[in-house]
């Protein structure tokens, strides 16, 4: 004779679930044999559940039934209840925020111990356990708890005090990750269970109508948390810290160090290192959650500083400090001939990174602008400053080759 009992499946439904257990973490599995629930009996061999089968039409449907060796007594001959069901007046079912206002005028069947039914407990409507209980939320009295139904078994999954309400809390959407949520807007309202303005690790979070949970996953709460809500009951398992990078201010990327320095700064930026700004070794990224790499470039980080990333990775190179002062001198413009050079008009403006005042010596570096962005053209030039009046060639990089006095 097959005889009730309360087991605990692994799935959102009994017909899809891998395996029985009789606990409700999970752990101890049920002894082989046929199981019901509904008008679906399933075989458990080895611990695993095999394919389902309807059950014969010999009788009303059992709700939750267990027999060793046949699937004919477990359907057509019936359960041995393993307790008494009790009786209970509850109201019909509504949602999380309003049950508590509906009167308990309807009769249902527990198989609990206490008056009422608690969490665990499988409710029914009729007094030999054969109807379970449909999905929501449900109101008694004596205490005034509200409880809910879920897996269509009748199973009560919560039970709880009318004076418990739920408090409205910011989120994101749900995302797969903690990087994911970090990205995210908290631009959704859902409710909690717990005491504080954010729910915090064991609360329980619902929709917004309180009747449904949230979904496993992660809920950005703030700029730098975030929840974890795991098991498919809504409840909250951790809650996190971003791993956020720190900010700096830098340009715009440049194509070269020297176009950096004489560029403003302007943007804000992160990095994964230790120290206000990045060093080499350091990645930076676009976003304070480091999900977007910095393109590779110069970047000027401070009056005298610029950091170079290569490798398409967002890792710095190098941390150059930016050329010192440069200064003016009155220079010809270029002339094509030595001997030329020493005739060209004076009354143009360079600059040059040697002694002020000063005419270029050799190994300067001549520029055309005072931010050192674009180098002297290769060619000869006359210069009358400091030292005298000469003529003065560079490269193609702007170094000075030779200096000549005019004579």
């Amino acid at each position: 004779m097959a005889t009730r009992s309360t087991y605990y499946f692994d799935g959102l439904s009994f017909a899809t679930a891998i395996a029985l257990f009789t606990d409700q973490a999970l752990t101890i599995k049920a002894a082989d044999g046929y199981y019901s629930l509904g008008t679906i009996s399933r075989r458990q061999v080895n611990g695993l559940l095999q394919a389902g089968v309807n059950c014969a039409n010999c009788s009303d449907p059992l709700v939750l039934c267990y027999d060793a060796t046949s699937v004919d007594d477990l359907c057509c001959t019936g359960c041995t209840p393993g307790a008494n069901l009790t009786a209970f007046n509850s109201s019909i079912i509504g949602n999380f925020l309003g049950v508590c206002d509906i009167d308990p005028t309807e009769v249902y069947y527990h198989n609990g111990l206490g008056t009422y039914p608690a969490a665990n407990d499988f409710v029914f409507t009729d007094s030999i356990g054969t109807t379970p209980l449909s999905n929501g939320w449900y109101h008694y009295i004596s205490p005034s708890n509200k409880y809910r139904i879920t897996n269509d078994t009748g199973y009560v999954a919560d039970a709880i005090s009318c004076e418990s309400n739920l408090t409205a809390f910011s989120s994101s959407v749900f995302y797969t990750t903690s990087v994911g949520a970090c990205s995210g807007v908290e631009n959704q309202t859902y409710y909690h269970n717990g005491s504080g303005n954010d729910p915090v690790t064991s609360d329980v979070c619902y929709l917004s109508d309180g009747g449904s949970f949230l979904v496993d996953g992660y809920y950005k709460i703030s700029s730098t948390q975030y929840i974890r809500i795991t098991g498919g009951a809504g409840v909250v398992n951790n809650v996190g810290t971003f791993s956020l990078g720190t900010s700096f201010s830098a340009s715009t990327t440049q194509t070269s160090g020297a176009f950096a320095c004489a560029t403003l700064i302007g943007q804000t930026y992160y990095h994964n290192g230790g120290s206000s700004l990045p060093v080499a070794a350091n990645t930076c990224y676009t976003n304070q959650c480091k999900t977007i790499i910095l393109s590779n470039g110069f970047y000027k980080i401070s009056s005298n500083q610029y950091l170079e990333i290569t490798g398409g990775a967002g890792i710095v190179s190098a941390v150059t400090t930016c050329p010192t002062v440069l200064n003016d001198y009155d220079s010809s413009q270029t002339a094509t001939t030595s001997p030329n050079a020493c005739f060209a008009s004076l009354g143009t403006t360079y600059y040059h990174d040697g002694a002020a005042g000063a005419n270029p010596a050799v190994n300067d570096t001549c520029y055309l602008d005072s931010a050192g962005v674009d180098t002297l053209p290769i060619g000869w030039y006359r210069a009358n400053n400091i030292g005298g009046d000469i003529k003065y060639n560079v490269n193609d990089d702007g170094v000075v080759q030779s200096v000549i006095l005019c004579v």
